[in-house]
């Protein structure tokens, strides 16, 4: 794990949630009260995977600064995307246009690049240029494509890497 902020390179490092805590009563809960999360990899042509029991929504990375990341322009982003997301969470009616795609696509980008620190033996697909150009546009990368679909099976909420894709289901 880096002791620097992996956007900035600043100091003073603190946790993010990787499912933000205003998502939290819009995602699904297991039916037993406790969720499996697995962490999985395919790293150098080996799968690798960890399993561990508990909530999803509990997940934090200490990847961030504080101060100009987690309360600065993450913090406006997040603030800006909610009112995109949590329609999409809750099966409401919102028109995706052209504007609320960017905002969208770019708070994934970022929930995917600081997600990517979750997974072992440094799996990082994302290079720091890029990081560091997403801070700075709010834009994601171009070597990113970021697909959002409904999904209406049974899995439970989840975040799905081929390179990268986050998926919800609704409560």
């Amino acid at each position: 794990m880096p002791n620097i902020c992996i956007f900035c390179g600043r100091a003073g490092l603190s946790k993010e949630h990787v499912w933000p805590g205003w998502s939290h009563s819009y995602i699904r809960k297991a039916k037993h009260g406790a969720r499996r999360h697995r962490r999985a990899a395919r790293i150098r042509g080996k799968d690798k995977s960890i399993e561990r029991e508990g909530d999803v929504t509990k997940i934090q990375l200490r990847v961030v600064c504080e101060k100009h990341c987690n309360n600065g322009w993450m913090s406006r982003l997040e603030t800006r995307v909610m009112p995109i997301v949590i329609p999409l969470l809750t099966g409401a009616p919102i028109q995706l246009n052209k504007y609320n795609q960017e905002i969208l696509a770019t708070w994934i980008a970022m929930k995917l690049q600081i997600f990517e620190f979750n997974f072992p033996d440094k799996s990082i697909v994302t290079p720091a240029l890029e990081r560091s150009l997403l801070m700075g546009r709010r834009v994601p990368p171009d070597i990113m494509s970021i697909w959002i679909a409904r999904y209406r099976g049974v899995q439970e909420n989840s975040y799905y890497r081929e390179a990268g894709g986050v998926a919800w289901r609704n409560r």
